[in-house]
């Protein structure tokens, strides 16, 4: 991206009198003395001793359609300079000014607020762009991100909103898609009436509901003429309003910056609390939600004293945790002694209309159908209270103790207690949740719409080993929308026909497939989900694994966006939903098994497409066939076209005639024009899902990798909490917010449930070259950071993943993990015995696999020669062997003991990780399946005992 330079200028614009207070002001955008670092300028030429004069700014980047994201509110992100000192109570008489520096890469919508005694103006907003000019920017205008309601500026807008005309509606602008409109906010509709947007929950739909037509209702009231109100269609799920990203979190300064809450979840009006008066010792716990005063002190987490700082401050005080990052906006440290103690208020966070019901210690009752219409919803975007965790584990439907899963895949037959050799054979190795990598070919299959069996044959498998094991087993799905495993590849982001893709010319319209295996894999996973004891146990899904990390560590985010032009998105998502949401119907004759007589031969069938699968495999239609290549209903095969005949099956046909004809019922379903780039195409993955099952039922994160900041191997140094802060989490943080926010965020309809974070898909001894010699040092890094990132993301539950799930081979075993059954060539991993120790080691490891030392790790396994090196493994002494590198910890050697449970499955949940998913294709996991290694039976073992005092989840 270019940068400015020293011949940009930038206009100026006048702020206009609003009070003898505050006379006329300017405003000045302009380059300042350093490249790149133009600067906003400000002048009060009359202000008084005493006078309260905040500066504050908004800033919008990255055009999105109508919609541009918030950059900045009057806190600028971590690579702006501030560079003013007049900002708080004034000590002078006179003329004030200041200047606030910015970095800027790219053009920017700028808009400056002058504020003196609560007075407020503000100037016309300024479009800056990285060409060199500036001009007026066009409406409409994005309204300002809320301030703490205790602010001055805050009590203003309020004002300023309550106040209505004396004839409503007499000057109304016409309704405008892509506007923000706040309740109570007039506009005149096409048909020629007067409309106000309806209060919270509702006024989130008055962006993209044009009043004026059916669907008009769910966010406007007539208030001007007679028109007839038309009734409202039950849409199953109604059209989110466009994400805003959260800001990026600022480094505390020496000088207070004001923080930017995330635009869906303003901060509640605070109650102020009664202060007990104390003789300065009187200090009591900090109570998320409860009001500070500025100047009452409370005691944090880590014992430390903060007290709450003045406005315009304050409001973040119930916000923010003082031990965090993003404390130092609201907190000072103090001396234990200093200021008053609150009296802490009962926190306003009123009920969601769209949350879930949790009854039961693990189960997810049946919930409110997609189809209900959001009158009774909460329309994303929308949510006042702050942010919490919808469950007691963080995520709807999982246990209230840290979860276990597996990786399997659908059985030939059905498991039982005894068997073995099958990809679910669970039974008597009881699991949370199952994990499988959707579709046939690994790379998610671009080109072919996957039918969604192995949903359906996983969870019958799993209600069968619930039933054997006593304890609900999840499904969750891998999902590869888009992939970059494998290196750079911009073809998932295509959607035109075969031909126009040269890195994949055979595949056609290769978005609207991937959204349509999303869809029906989400359909399917809402339409038969696990059933145990009464109660429904619904699938999760994992989002595109590595993308977001080779995206970020490799910069590829300029060619994603480019590959994703508006429009394109929301063409891809109107033709699944074409292909998915109509009802059909089809008469069966294809006969797959030869039998000529079957339930499902010569019947007809109706309904979506996913429904008509559902019913001819519940007729026990062969699900070997739908998986193959030559099905006549759906099939595996490039374009779906049937392998032996070169015709379309039914879905490539029904497919083929929503690419030119995307026919749907848009009175029900209603996707937004989904904004140019990979943000708009993550947005409208999230749509997807929620769109087919509500948020409570299926539930779904991203995934990101440990290396996507660099490599893997800044894991394996001795670092502080705020060294991993800045390494790792707040770098992820920040750029996740920046190109992606809708991975970690959005509104609480469209948010994801959850984070997951992966190790390399090997065990530690088959790829150490990948940074993938775990020791306990790396491990605590791991989960420091997974949980330090999680608190950036407002706290974010995580899910770990393709955990290795072998175990430190030692002598006598009676069954060692051997490579390919070699004798003397060992499969080994440190993760299960970090977290569950093993009573069978010694202490001091003198019992650990000693093989010739050399670099062969699997032969030589404690004799390994390490790589050691600053950016290597940071070993503490050079050329150590692997014992000694296990046994090195908190910076001294033979200080860590791996024969015992060391409380790290508590650290895990401390970090806010809900569940430890092990294995992998490739790497050893909880029972022998696919082609992994056998641990013949040691993870298994260790997870029966640990389900007799399973560790509580984070609540």
């Amino acid at each position: 991206m270019s940068v400015f330079t020293n011949a940009m200028r930038r206009t100026a614009h006048v702020v206009q009198c609003v009070s003898l207070m505050l006379a006329c002001g300017t405003i000045q955008a302009q380059n300042g003395p350093t490249p790149g670092t133009p600067q906003i300028a400000w002048m009060n030429p009359s202000a008084s001793a005493g006078s309260e004069l905040v500066v504050r700014w908004d800033m919008w980047w990255g055009q999105r359609g109508n919609q541009w994201r918030l950059l900045a509110n009057g806190a600028p992100a971590s690579n702006f300079m501030q560079s003013f000192t007049k900002t708080g109570p004034l000590t002078e008489q006179g003329p004030q000014s200041g200047e606030v520096r910015l970095n800027l890469n790219q053009t920017t919508d700028l808009a400056v607020e002058l504020c003196m005694n609560s007075v407020c103006t503000r100037s016309a907003n300024v479009r800056i762009t990285v060409a060199g000019t500036a001009a007026p920017a066009p409406s409409p205008t994005p309204s300002p991100m809320p301030l703490p309601s205790t602010s001055p500026i805050a009590q203003q807008q309020q004002q300023q909103q309550q106040q209505q005309p004396a004839n409503p509606g007499a000057d109304a602008p016409s309704w405008a898609i892509g506007t923000n409109y706040a309740e109570g906010a007039l506009v005149r509709g096409s048909n020629g009436q007067t409309y106000k947007c309806k209060p919270w929950p509702y006024s989130g739909w008055c962006i993209n509901r044009d009043p004026a037509t059916p669907n008009g209702a769910q966010a406007w009231s007539l208030v001007g003429g007679a028109a007839p109100v038309r009734p409202t269609p039950n849409p199953v799920q109604p059209t989110p309003t466009p994400v805003q990203p959260t800001p990026t979190p600022v480094q505390p300064t020496p000088t207070p910056v004001q923080p930017t809450p995330t635009p869906v979840q303003p901060t509640p009006t605070p109650v102020q609390p009664t202060p007990t008066p104390v003789d300065n010792v009187s200090i009591g716990p900090w109570t998320k939600g409860t009001a500070y005063k500025a100047g009452e002190v409370v005691v944090a987490s880590n014992g430390t004293n903060y007290q709450c700082k003045p406005w315009p401050y304050t409001g973040w005080c119930a916000s923010f945790d003082p031990t965090t990052l993003n404390g130092a906006q609201a907190w000072d440290a103090v001396a234990k002694g200093v200021g008053a103690s609150a009296t802490p208020a009962a926190p306003t966070t009123p009920t969601t209309p769209s949350a879930p019901s949790t009854p039961g210690a693990n189960a997810v009752a049946p919930s409110t159908p997609a189809s209900q219409s959001p009158q009774n919803q909460a329309p994303p975007g929308t949510v006042k209270p702050t942010y919490a965790l919808p469950s007691p584990s963080g995520v709807p439907g999982w246990p209230k103790y840290l979860a276990m899963g597996a990786i399997g895949g659908p059985n030939l037959t059905p498991p039982t207690a005894g068997s073995t050799g099958g990809n679910n054979d669970f039974g008597g190795k009881p699991v949370d949740a199952v994990f499988k990598y959707a579709g046939a070919y690994g790379d998610g299959d671009p080109g072919i719409i996957d039918p969604p069996t192995n949903v359906y044959r996983m969870t019958k498998d799993l209600t069968q080993v619930s039933q054997i094991n006593q304890r609900p087993a999840r499904v969750v799905m891998v999902e590869y929308t888009a992939e970059m495993s494998n290196g750079e590849s911009i073809s998932d982001f295509t959607n035109g026909p075969a031909g126009s893709n040269p890195q994949k010319p055979q595949a056609s319209y290769i978005m609207a497939r991937h959204f349509a295996t999303l869809a029906a894999d989400t359909m399917m996973m809402e339409y038969f989900p696990v059933q145990y004891n009464g109660n429904k146990y619904y699938g999760s899904l994992i989002i595109s694994p590595d993308l977001l990390g080779q995206i970020q560590q490799f910069s590829f985010i300029g060619k994603a966006n480019a590959a994703l032009p508006a429009g394109r998105v929301t063409q891809a998502v109107e033709q699944a939903l074409c292909l998915l949401t109509n009802n059909r119907r089809y008469t069966n004759t294809y006969d797959p098994n030869g039998v000529q007589a079957a339930p499902y031969l010569g019947k007809t069938y109706t309904g979506n497409a996913v429904q008509i699968l559902k019913a001819m495999l519940d007729d026990g239609y062969p699900a070997w066939s739908v998986e193959s290549q030559d099905d006549a209903y759906w099939n595996i095969n490039m374009g779906n076209v049937r392998l032996k005949t070169g015709t379309l099956s039914q879905v490539g046909a029904w497919f083929n005639d929503c690419v030119t004809n995307p026919v749907y019922d848009k009175s029900i379903y209603s996707p937004p024009r989904f904004p140019a780039g990979f943000e708009g195409w993550v947005q409208a993955n999230n749509w997807l899902i929620r769109t087919f099952s509500p948020r409570g039922n299926v539930t779904f994160g991203w995934q990101n990798n440990m290396w996507a900041v660099s490599t893997g191997y800044w894991l394996h140094k001795d670092l502080s909490t705020q060294d991993i802060v800045n390494t790792f989490a707040l770098p992820m943080a920040q750029w996740l917010q920046t190109n992606a926010p809708s991975t970690v965020s959005g509104s609480d309809v469209l948010s994801p449930d959850f984070f997951v974070f992966d190790r390399y898909e090997m065990d530690d001894s088959a790829a150490p070259g990948f940074a993938t010699l775990y020791n306990a040092r790396s491990w605590d890094n791991y989960l420091a950071a997974v949980g330090q990132f999680s608190k950036l993301v407002k706290n974010i539950p995580i899910m770990l993943w393709q955990i290795p799930g072998s175990h430190l081979p030692y002598r006598g075993e009676a069954n060692p993990p051997l490579l390919n059954g070699t004798p003397n060539s060992y499969v080994f991993s440190t993760a299960p015995v970090y977290f569950f120790g093993d009573e069978n080691l010694a202490s001091d490891l003198s019992n650990l696999i000693m093989g010739p030392p050399s670099s062969n790790t699997n032969t030589a396994v404690g004799a390994t020669i390490m790589d050691c090196g600053q950016f290597r493994y940071n070993c503490l002494t050079p050329n150590s062997n692997y014992r000694s590198y296990l046994l090195e910890y908190k910076g001294a050697p033979n200080n860590f003991n791996w024969s015992k449970d060391n409380g790290k499955l508590q650290m895990a949940v401390q970090n806010n990780v809900f569940s430890i998913l092990w294995g992998g294709g490739n790497t050893t996991n909880v029972i022998k399946n696919f082609s992994n290694p056998n641990d013949n039976g040691w993870l298994s073992r260790k997870l029966i005992k640990y389900y007799q005092a399973p560790t509580p989840a984070n609540q």
